[in-house]
């Protein structure tokens, strides 16, 4: 164990998947709202009843597979006892840190079986294991988080024989998952012409592939009562309900990248995606990955809206960027042959140290937290479930999209939405909670009727206040 210990891509590791776990219970706010309306709001509401069911589940624009995910997860816990709240959030965290985990266990394996040099390995290892985006994105529920991950899981044996049928099948895997990944499928297509795949080949390929898209078919079926409602759906609607949530400029994707990878990685990405593409040891390893992220890229490009979890799976070339890159350029630098083990080790704490304080200070859309401590508060106080009271909070200054869900506020409960510039007009005497931003909480006090009396429960960490009712019985 302690020789182990002392093997700096080990530490590297480890680190990467205490830092997944440790942040699935550190960081409970959405980083985006769908990471709870698109998954664990519909499995809610398929295991307990409740749940905020959004537009989409509505108009059946999604699949039933991502909502899936989670649905055994939340059986267990209702068979011991558990009815919403935090806990399935807790435990939805940290079910995708075990499965990101586990994707970097299967990077990890797929780099030593490829035989890349301990500093291509080192470097590429530490950029997925312990760059803070992507321990941010290792625990949340968003189905583009999963896609990624699962498609991480599966490219190690795809690349074995990529035109089986079983490679067909593990890539209608990440299809299920999340139906936008579908744009992956021209990269890959142009891979298999690059390399003269035999009809056969294509056909075995393309049989496996189906498999995924008519299961995907069915469980539409069973679930929109049309086969095939969600692809179809998004299909023919899918742009003009993008253009509804605004427009992105065409440089949207560059922003995003340098804003996730930093300057100097964004820099080195595109020195290092030039100097890749001159190894011809790793030709076939950069078409094969490549090929497929660039045609998601180009893809969600063309839409004119854009989101920077869409292209999530694209990061996985800009690993590959970095490790065939670097090891295209070794040989250049001797001094590189000659690190010691002691110096990897000394550059893995860096990175260990660093990757930790990014992670901990990156706080991207995030609800401070406020919503889930008063679904802490709400589940201690056990107030929205006694008899007569009626199950409601009140939100006072709050963008709906990161407030309002009943899983998030733990109880088959209604939240009411309240203008800042309406307060003294509000007739909502009924709800026991509110929780207001602290601008708006002298004149919410002040415009209280006389028998609607609120005493302060806790302040959130940077922008809101719980207020209990008084008069509630």
């Amino acid at each position: 164990m302690k020789n182990f210990l002392r093997q700096p891509l080990n530490w590297v590791l480890i680190f990467g998947i205490l830092f997944r776990f440790y942040f699935a219970l550190a960081r409970v706010d959405t980083v985006w709202p769908d990471e709870h309306y698109q998954t664990l709001e519909p499995a809610s509401h398929v295991v307990w009843g409740y749940g905020r069911m959004v537009w989409e589940w509505k108009d059946g624009f999604r699949p039933w597979t991502g909502p899936s995910i989670f649905i055994p997860l939340f059986l267990v816990l209702k068979l011991f006892g558990v009815n919403g709240g935090p806990i399935p959030i807790y435990a939805s965290r940290l079910f995708v840190a075990l499965l990101s985990s586990l994707s970097l266990v299967a990077f990890h394996r797929w780099l030593q079986k490829l035989r890349f040099t301990p500093f291509s390995h080192f470097v590429g290892l530490s950029l997925f294991s312990l760059h803070s985006a992507f321990v941010i994105w290792g625990p949340n529920t968003l189905t583009d988080s999963i896609a990624f991950i699962i498609l991480t899981l599966v490219l190690p044996t795809v690349f074995e024989n990529p035109t089986s049928f079983k490679s067909g099948l593990l890539m209608g895997c990440v299809f299920l998952v999340r139906l936008q990944t579908l744009s992956l499928m021209p990269g890959y297509g142009i891979f298999l012409l690059i390399q003269k795949a035999r009809f056969k080949q294509w056909v075995e390929f393309s049989l496996g592939y189906l498999c995924c898209i008519l299961f995907m078919g069915g469980l539409d079926w069973v679930t929109w009562g049309q086969p095939f409602h969600s692809l179809i759906t998004q299909l023919t609607t899918g742009v003009a309900v993008s253009e509804k949530f605004g427009h992105s400029p065409a440089k949207e994707y560059v922003i995003s990248m340098l804003l996730t990878l930093g300057p100097v990685a964004w820099i080195s990405m595109f020195v290092l995606f030039v100097v890749s593409w001159t190894s011809k040891s790793r030709r076939t390893l950069w078409l094969f990955v490549s090929l497929p992220c660039l045609s998601l890229l180009l893809v969600h490009n063309l839409l004119v809206h854009k989101e920077a979890r869409f292209i999530l799976p694209f990061y996985i070339a800009v690993f590959f960027w970095f490790l065939i890159g670097v090891e295209k350029l070794e040989p250049r630098f001797a001094w590189v042959a000659r690190i010691s083990r002691k110096t990897y080790l000394q550059m893995a704490s860096v990175l260990i140290a660093l990757s930790f304080w990014r992670s901990g200070a990156a706080h991207i859309h995030s609800t401070d937290r406020d919503a889930f401590d008063l679904e802490v508060r709400i589940g201690e106080d056990g107030l929205l479930r006694k008899p007569g009271v009626e199950p409601c909070v009140l939100l006072v200054g709050h963008h709906w999209a990161l407030m309002h869900g009943q899983l998030i506020l733990s109880a088959p409960s209604q939240t009411v939405d309240v203008d800042p510039n309406e307060i003294g007009k509000r007739s909502v005497a009924h709800c026991p909670y509110a929780l207001v931003l602290k601008d708006y909480l002298p004149s919410f006090i002040a415009s209280a009727p006389k028998d609607e009396q609120w005493t302060q429960l806790q302040v959130g960490k940077k922008s809101s206040v719980v207020l209990l009712r008084n008069s509630v019985p």
